[in-house]
């Protein structure tokens, strides 16, 4: 895609249809298509790590990384050319983080997370409410419903893999993915289908709501990050060396 060349990216969503595509880096502008990333249009700068958008893209969040912690909405329901900007959420006190971001199919649910175990949840208009889990957030992901919820505790060796099956009330380890320095994870639409990848290890899936983890790829790299398709069929992941990436996007699987 020429309109992004030389530009840093650090995290990107894309719309089921393709239509609308988004990526956002650290101290970088947020760049938007909608046009199926034929052409890009460059918005205000938000530092942002993370970006998601509703199943038709027509309404998107990003997080801030920088001392106020907040969540901005793109909103291109009125005009696609000319989406609106506002800030829907700040943690209270300010926390500065904003590591991930997520929002439901339909925009229902909304989900921030910070460091140190921090997460805030927005149902439809209702105030935002805040938690602070029992560990740490280091990677982060929501089903289509807003109903399943996993987590990646930290990035080291001894990383764990978190699910909640009812919209982020209670937590339990899936232990069946084991202890590995896990980096990413996604999970299908539905829910049923989940897939991480960990640093120097595989890529691993789950086709059962977690029950159970399978290894895919059979060749250890650095992965650094991992994306699945809302019916869980595709798999893109991303090789990663240090702190750069050096591939993108990496070898794609497929868990059907």
């Amino acid at each position: 895609v020429n309109s992004l060349d030389n530009n840093s990216c650090q995290d990107i969503a894309i719309s089921s249809s393709g239509k609308f595509q988004t990526t956002v880096a650290y101290n970088r502008a947020v760049r938007y298509s909608v046009n199926y990333g034929l052409t890009f249009t460059s918005g205000d700068i938000m530092n942002s790590l993370s970006v998601a958008m509703t199943e038709d893209g027509l309404y998107q969040i990003m997080g801030e990384q920088d001392s106020a912690g907040r969540v901005y909405a793109l909103d291109f329901r009125s005009d696609i050319n000319n989406p609106v900007r506002t800030q829907i959420f700040q943690w209270s006190p300010t926390q500065s983080t904003v590591n991930n971001v997520a929002i439901s199919d339909n925009g229902q649910y909304k989900v921030a997370t910070y460091n140190g175990g921090r997460m805030a949840t927005q149902y439809a208009s209702n105030s935002w409410v805040q938690t602070t889990l029992s560990f740490n957030i280091s990677g982060f992901a929501m089903s289509g419903n807003g109903q399943y919820r996993v987590v990646i505790t930290t990035k080291t060796a001894t990383s764990e893999l978190k699910l909640s099956v009812d919209y982020g009330s209670s937590w339990s380890t899936m232990s069946s993915a084991g202890t590995r320095k896990w980096q990413a994870v996604d999970i299908s639409s539905s829910g049923q289908f989940m897939t991480a990848v960990a640093q120097d290890d595989y890529i691993w899936v789950s086709q059962d709501f977690g029950e159970t983890w399978q290894q895919k790829a059979d060749t250890d790299y650095k992965w650094s990050d991992i994306d699945i398709s809302r019916n869980g069929q595709y798999q893109t992941a991303v090789i990663g060396t240090d702190d750069y990436l050096n591939l993108a996007p990496g070898p794609i699987y497929t868990s059907n």
